[in-house]
């Protein structure tokens, strides 16, 4: 091989690695982004989402508010 074919071949596996790298990382986010959905909107009644139960309570302070007469 002659140096300029070295350079082209090393451009062609660049290509590749970076198509795998950027695979990789579209599953990592996706991973990650479902793990976080799972945490905050759980429905789960003996562990439910943080943004579940903040809403569970906001809803129970609303209902609790009487009109002063």
């Amino acid at each position: 091989m002659t140096h300029n074919n070295q350079r082209k071949s090393l451009g062609q596996n660049s290509n590749g690695q970076i198509a795998v790298e950027y695979v990789l990382l579209l599953i990592l986010t996706v991973v990650l982004s479902t793990l976080m959905v799972r945490a905050l909107v759980s429905r789960n009644l003996d562990s439910p989402g943080f943004v579940v139960t903040r809403w569970a309570l906001m809803i129970n302070a609303i209902g609790a508010d009487y009109p002063t007469d």
